[in-house]
Order: C-alpha cells, then structure tokens, then sequence
C-alpha cells in the first residue's frame, strides 16, 4: 500500500492485491486549518456493480499472480507494480480508462528472464527514485 499526495489536497491510494490487481482511491484532503474527517471527500472510488458494498479494483489482469508492490510517481502521475510473475508494469493514470490495463498501460510485460531458473533474476518489488528513474529489487 502506498499513499502519495499529488498536491493541492489530492492524495491516492494504491493497494496491489493478490489477485494481480491495483485498488485505487482518490481523496481530495481539505487545507483549512480545524477541518474535520468529514470534509475529506472521495473523488474516484469503484465498486463492484452487483454489491456496491464491496470495492472493485482499478487495474485487473496486470500480472500472471499477484502484484507484490504499487508505487505512484506523483509528479507523473504512472503507477509502477512488480508481480509474483517477475514482471513490471507503468500505469499512466491520467491516460488509463477503466482500468484493466487498457490503453493506460504505458508498459508492460518487463518480465524478470526465467524466473525460478538459477542465475536469473525477477522483479518483486519496484520504487520510483524520480520522474523517469525507478529501482527494483530482484527475487531469486
């Protein structure tokens, strides 16, 4: 899970899951001094369509697994996930439509080389370091 502030009181949160997928809430936060939780207000929020009591998730289907990591470059806006699959993918969220990595998904398919296989490497994790640099952790 990470919550990144993307200025002027907008603040999302991104949960990867275990089903390969990203949840995503954007929360427009208030700046004036004594607000108070019921000031937050939720600006972009998905639930399922047959039980709206239960929150649906933004990007399916980004990995063959689950999505072990979700970080937002917040100058940027791309959401970056490693998988349990090895690979990567970038998210341009103010491009993505609908989620299911349609034509928001900037990249996809970096997949670690053989994973599982001795002397190669997968992906498990990713950070950005900034705009357009991120780094990864290999799995083994």
């Amino acid at each position: 899970m990470q919550v990144s502030d993307l200025g002027g009181g907008d603040v999302l949160l991104a949960v990867a899951t275990s089903q390969g997928a990203v949840w995503c809430a954007r929360m427009l936060l208030p700046r004036a001094p004594g607000s108070t939780p019921e000031d937050v207000s939720l600006q972009e929020l998905r639930v399922e369509e047959d039980n709206p009591q239960r929150l649906a998730p933004q990007y399916t289907g980004l990995h063959r697994g689950g999505a072990s990591s979700a970080h937002v470059q917040p100058e940027t806006r791309t959401l970056l996930t490693a998988g349990d699959d090895g690979g990567l993918c970038l998210v341009d969220l103010e491009r993505a439509v609908g989620g299911g990595g349609g034509e928001g998904v900037v990249r996809r398919g970096m997949r670690g080389v053989g994973r599982g296989k001795v002397g190669c490497a997968a992906y498990s994790n990713a950070r950005w370091a900034d705009t357009s640099t991120f780094a990864t952790v290999s799995a083994s």
